[in-house]
């Protein structure tokens, strides 16, 4: 696959892992419970402080912040779609801007082909830890793969059946690159299936690409995350024939 392979990571290096994302991040463990499936998700504890970290000239040059370091409450939902739904068992699967991998996870954890990408090398790491901690060796091994990919210059992507992306739409400035990606992404029948909190500019998107010859079907998912529902709207985008 194009998008850039990390190297595999073995049970020998896991400690070693967990030690180089202790040692620069806070971590916690989020556990949660989907679909009758358990999973424990390690993560940064706070996002934010990321954030405030940011040199001025480093987000001048790049203009990009570390929103992969939230396991966002639309994954949730991506990630119970993965579970629920029956046509994931067998597919390739591309998760774009994976973040700490839970909806990726999730599809192979439901029997896909999955290969988990982002720009940013810390996330995979985050991904690749969490996919080895919350999935079986065999499953880790035939199904689950990471690899760097940036929308800006995707190259050459092998299609898949089913592309995942849990609130990857947060600027107008990605609208025309993203759906450029999913023409090169996704096979002649395949599905986008993307997720986001009801967002103005997640509707926004939906028009985009609408005009661009996506056919859009929508539902509305009420999503519990402690003491609080969050309405997440599940979008799946298909080429017209």
């Amino acid at each position: 696959m194009t998008p850039r392979d990390v190297p595999a990571i073995t049970g020998a290096t896991m400690e070693a892992l967990h030690a180089s994302l202790a040692a620069r991040y806070d971590l916690r463990l989020e556990e949660l419970d989907i679909a009758g499936h358990r999973f424990g998700m390690t993560v940064v504890r706070d996002s934010y402080a990321l954030v405030d970290a940011i040199a001025p000239e480093i987000f001048a040059a790049n203009e990009r912040l570390p929103y992969w370091a939230d396991l966002w409450t639309s994954s949730l939902e991506l990630a119970r779609w993965c579970l629920m739904d029956p046509s994931v068992a067998g597919v390739s699967v591309l998760e774009i801007g994976c973040g700490v991998g839970l909806a990726g996870i999730a599809a192979a954890q439901a029997g896909a082909r999955v290969l988990m990408t982002d720009v940013d090398p810390d996330a995979l790491m985050f991904a690749r830890y969490n996919a080895f901690k919350n999935l079986p060796g065999p499953v880790m091994r035939s199904s689950l793969s990471v690899g760097v990919l940036d929308w800006d210059a995707p190259g050459s992507v092998e299609p898949v059946d089913l592309l995942l992306g849990g609130d990857v739409i947060y600027e107008r400035a990605i609208f025309n690159r993203l759906l450029d990606l999913f023409d090169i992404a996704l096979r002649p029948q395949g599905v986008a299936v993307l997720t986001d909190p009801d967002r103005a500019i997640g509707r926004a998107f939906l028009e985009r690409a609408a005009e661009r010859g996506y056919e859009i079907r929508s539902e509305a998912q009420k999503v519990a995350r402690g003491s609080m529902d969050t309405t997440v709207i599940r979008s799946h985008l298909r080429r017209s024939r």
